[in-house]
């Protein structure tokens, strides 16, 4: 117990008489509670993007190793699979028992390089066969025959026309960024014009509302271009502004005149 007496302090009222109060002394369970909830948001801070950064990496190397592991699997599981496991450090039955279990570090290490390696040649002897006119009339082919299956030819338009909108310099999906009134008239939320067009003498856009601090998420709205504002700032700065909460957003960006109504 603290010996120190209550400090009073003064409060004003609605009806505008001050009101006296008692401020107590900070005691040593609140103090730590304030100490450990300090460092634990300090804390955050330094780990959260180091936490996302990992996170990231390990997604895209899982993915890029899945896209071949496949393929290093049967050749291993083949008759030509003996000397390969031998040099990897195992045998043909503990492999046909345990799969990439049976491996050791350095094996299994090696061979989820090999299968990334694998999944970027093919990436990229995809597009090198793309540039050549043989090579599109072979996808085109092969487009075709997809679309021509119920389900995935549904799944793979769709697929085919997201990645071409962030491929083609020629058909970006985000045009420019702008200020809309969202969620409420009093508030205002960044967006991205997807698209405009005109209907009648009407001029109308598709605008993208991200969300914080993910922008692959959001709401999709449909307005007029008066009620959209276009902010002084590229698509790259608008994202790194949402995924940051604004917090990255300079002063130059700050739209000028906003709430001068």
């Amino acid at each position: 117990m603290s010996d120190r007496a209550p400090t009073p302090m003064t409060t004003p009222t609605r009806t505008g008489v001050p009101t006296m109060r008692l401020l107590r002394p900070e005691t040593p369970t609140r103090r730590a509670l304030r100490h450990l909830r300090d460092r634990m948001l300090a804390g955050i801070a330094v780990v959260a993007p180091v936490w996302v950064t990992v996170v990231s990496v390990v997604f895209l190397f899982r993915l890029a190793r899945g896209g071949s592991l496949w393929v290093i699997s049967a050749l291993l599981s083949s008759s030509l699979g003996a000397p390969l496991l031998s040099l990897l450090g195992t045998s043909e039955q503990a492999w046909q028992a345990g799969g990439m279990d049976a491996l050791p570090v350095h094996g299994e290490w090696l061979v989820s390089f090999v299968a990334i390696a694998l999944t970027l040649a093919t990436v990229y002897g995809a597009g090198l066969v793309s540039m050549f006119v043989l090579g599109r009339r072979a996808i085109g082919l092969l487009e075709s025959l997809v679309s021509r299956v119920p389900l995935v030819a549904t799944v793979y338009g769709a697929s085919k026309k997201v990645v071409d909108s962030f491929t083609n310099d020629e058909n970006q999906p985000f045009q420019e960024v702008v200020l809309v009134e969202f969620p409420t008239p009093a508030s205002r939320s960044v967006a991205f014009v997807t698209r405009r067009w005109r209907a009648g003498d009407q001029e109308w856009a598709t605008v993208f509302v991200p969300t914080t601090p993910n922008p692959t998420s959001g709401f999709m709205l449909v307005l007029s271009p008066e009620h959209m504002q276009v902010l002084p700032m590229s698509v790259d700065e608008a994202v790194a502004v949402v995924m940051s909460g604004g917090v990255l957003m300079k002063d130059g960006q700050r739209v000028p005149g906003l709430g001068e109504r």
